[in-house]
């Protein structure tokens, strides 16, 4: 039996869409980036304002972000 973990930049931005835009924004204006840590794998994934732009961006309509 093998396990393996997961995780990807992808769904690391997938959960990123569910925060609220101001906590994301804080998070930024207070750190500069976001980032995010696997605690099973040890990967880290990093998000800039720019990562963050795009996420919002790309957003599908059925996402509770969107307005």
């Amino acid at each position: 039996m093998e396990f393996k973990c997961t995780c990807s930049r992808e769904r690391c931005a997938d959960a990123l869409k569910t925060l609220p835009d101001e906590e994301v924004d804080s998070i930024l204006a207070e750190d500069g980036e976001i980032d995010m840590h696997c605690d099973y794998c040890g990967n880290h994934y990093l998000f800039n304002a720019m990562d963050i732009a795009e996420i919002r961006n790309n957003a599908s309509p059925a996402d509770p972000q969107v307005h």
